[in-house]
C-alpha cells in the first residue's frame, strides 16, 4: 500500500529533484521534509501544518494535493485505531503508570498552589516598583470651562500624597480626593500628582481653557 511519504519521494524522483531544490521551492526545512518521506509524523508539527507540508509539496512535484491529504487522514485513521486500548481488556491488567492516582491529584495540587503564588509574588514585586495609581476622574485633555473655579476628583492609592499644582490635597481612606482650584483667564495647566512611600511618583498633566461667558 502506497504511503503519503512515498508518493511524494516518487514525484520528486521522477521530476530528478533533489530535497534542497524542494526545500527552495516550499520553504519547508529539509528536516521536516525528510521526516515527510519517511512518514515519520512524530517529528513533524500538529496536523494542520502536516496538511499544508503535503499541499505544498505535492504542487512542487506536480501530484493532486487533494489525493494525498486523503492518503495521510487514512493512514493516520488506522494508526489511531490501533493505539485505542480495547475495551474487553481489564484495566487492572494495563500498566498503572496511564491511570490517574491520589498522587498525581496531590502533585497537581501542589503545583497549582504554587503557580499561583508566584503569580501573587510577581504582582506584588511589580506593585512595589511601579508608580503609584492615578486616576482622575472629570478633568479631561483641552477642556474648556466659562466658570473660573473647578472641582478636581480623583483616585489614588491609599499611602500616597496628592499635589495639584504644588498644594496638598487631602484624600479619604481610599485614596479619593476633590479640590476646588481656582482659574484663570485663558489657558490653565493643571498638574496632578500623586506621590508613594517609597517616594515613586505619577504625574498627570491637563490643559483646561477658561472662555468668555459672552463667546
Amino acid at each position: 500500500m502506497q504511503t503519503v511519504g512515498g508518493i511524494l519521494k516518487q514525484g520528486r524522483l521522477k521530476l530528478g529533484k533533489n530535497l534542497l531544490q524542494i526545500q527552495q521551492q516550499t520553504k519547508i526545512s529539509l528536516q521536516n521534509l525528510r521526516a515527510l518521506e519517511n512518514n515519520n509524523f512524530a517529528k513533524l508539527p500538529p496536523e494542520t501544518f502536516v496538511k499544508g507540508f503535503i499541499r505544498n509539496y505535492a504542487l512542487a512535484v506536480n501530484l493532486k494535493p487533494e489525493k494525498l491529504i486523503a492518503i495521510f487522514r487514512r493512514d493516520k485513521s488506522k494508526k489511531e485505531k490501533i493505539n485505542i486500548i480495547p475495551a474487553e481488556i481489564d484495566p487492572k491488567k494495563v500498566n498503572r503508570s496511564f491511570w490517574w492516582t491520589p498522587k498525581m491529584t496531590l502533585v497537581l495540587v501542589m503545583g497549582f498552589g504554587a503557580s499561583l503564588f508566584l503569580a501573587y509574588l510577581g504582582l506584588q514585586v511589580k506593585k512595589y516598583f511601579s508608580p503609584p495609581q492615578l486616576t482622575l476622574f472629570n478633568l479631561e485633555e483641552n477642556s474648556q470651562t466659562q466658570e473660573n473655579e473647578l472641582e478636581i476628583k480623583g483616585q489614588t492609592e491609599k499611602e500616597a500624597t496628592v499635589y495639584i499644582n504644588d498644594q496638598l490635597v487631602n484624600t479619604d481612606d481610599e485614596g479619593n480626593f476633590a479640590y476646588q482650584l481656582q482659574l484663570a483667564p485663558g489657558e490653565n495647566k493643571i498638574e496632578v500628582k500623586a506621590i508613594d512611600q517609597r517616594k515613586k511618583q505619577s504625574i498627570v498633566i491637563r490643559k483646561v481653557t477658561v472662555v468668555d461667558k459672552d463667546n
